[in-house]
């Protein structure tokens, strides 16, 4: 089970906390909402975890990858209307939601910004780069993905 606060997930509890079971849940979880035939997802994110402990909260990777099904959704079909060759995630906090889209859209530059890089936001580009799938043409995954520190 998942840590709890009255009826909100405990915003401070962290992926690598949880049980085994638990954990596996929500990693799958993860590749479920990520897309059908995206296994590899839960490969990234378990390697994220391993690689930064204290940097996946279980609340944030739950809210980013429901944003991001709802993000991607709107990007696919605004990209039928016009061009869309750019995405922008500003205040990106860790990037998981920008890494995500650059991962789904491999053609679109994707640019996070921040005030600061975290460290969770390298070992999740690295994770993705050793586990995830490149494109055809694409040297490593997320080639399209950038981070800009500025204030916003």
């Amino acid at each position: 089970a998942l840590s709890t606060r009255a009826s909100t997930l405990d915003p401070s509890c962290m992926l690598s906390s949880l049980p085994k079971e638990s954990f596996e849940e929500t990693v799958a979880y993860c590749a479920i909402t990520f897309g059908t035939g995206s296994e590899e997802i839960s490969n990234c994110i378990r390697a994220a975890s391993e690689a930064c402990p204290l940097g996946l909260r279980v609340k944030e990777l739950l809210e980013t990858f429901e944003a991001y099904h709802e993000i991607a959704a709107f990007a696919h079909d605004a990209g039928k209307v016009r061009e869309v060759d750019q995405i922008f995630d500003m205040a990106c906090g860790h990037g998981l939601l920008g890494i995500l889209l650059a991962y789904r859209f491999p053609k679109r530059r994707v640019v996070c910004v921040d005030t600061s890089k975290r460290d969770s936001f390298g070992a999740l580009v690295k994770a993705f780069q050793d586990h995830g799938i490149a494109v055809k043409g694409e040297a490593l995954p997320l080639s399209n993905l950038e981070f800009l520190e500025a204030g916003i």
